[in-house]
């Protein structure tokens, strides 16, 4: 599987933010931009996806 996504329910809405794991790119199509992994701080992953789950956020399949 190469895109995972994470949602979050907030009081805007669902906040969503896909990761491809292949290219190392996170997507959030609410600010229309994608960046890459190192961008976030993070060196791998796993660590950014920890993250994204301390914040709220759970993976959803599709």
């Amino acid at each position: 599987m190469a895109e995972r996504i994470f949602q979050k329910q907030t009081i805007f809405g669902n906040s969503e933010i896909f990761i491809d794991d292949r290219t190392k790119m996170i997507a959030n199509p609410s600010f229309r931009q994608k960046i890459a992994l190192i961008e976030t701080g993070c060196e791998k992953m796993t660590d950014y996806i920890e993250e994204l789950k301390l914040k709220g956020y759970e993976e959803v399949t599709r």
